[in-house]
């Protein structure tokens, strides 16, 4: 087995013979080395330094695991009941602040929609 396959093969990606190519092909058009400024400041990849951006805004992060929830049933964030991924994020994102915007939308299973996203 080639190495490049045995590496796919060890993270789970198939990756037929025929398609190295064009895999490839896309790894050249859309990557964009690094710069120490990017590392530094934590941007990666270097699209900060090819966009020219001189200030990289802060982003809140949540990390959600599609599979640790059964869909239909809540469960908790400490004394908070969460049915939706999106309460989740919320929480994560903002405590019971951050799930307040979404409550409603959470308890009836919708999205909150892209303004309270914002806001959030």
């Amino acid at each position: 087995m080639a190495a490049r396959a045995r590496a796919c093969a060890e993270i789970g990606v198939e990756v037929a013979d025929d398609a190295w190519g064009e895999l490839q092909q896309f790894v050249r058009r859309t990557h964009v080395p690094a710069s120490e400024r990017s590392r530094a400041t934590g941007a990666g990849a270097g699209l900060i330094d090819h966009a020219g951006v001189m200030d990289v805004p802060t982003a809140n992060v949540a990390v959600l695991d599609g599979t640790a929830h059964a869909p239909g049933q809540a469960w908790k964030q400490g004394r908070q009941a969460i049915c939706t991924m999106w309460g989740e994020m919320a929480w994560q994102i903002g405590g019971a602040e951050g799930f307040a915007l979404v409550q409603e939308a959470d308890a009836n299973g919708t999205s909150p929609g892209k303004d309270v996203l914002c806001t959030l």
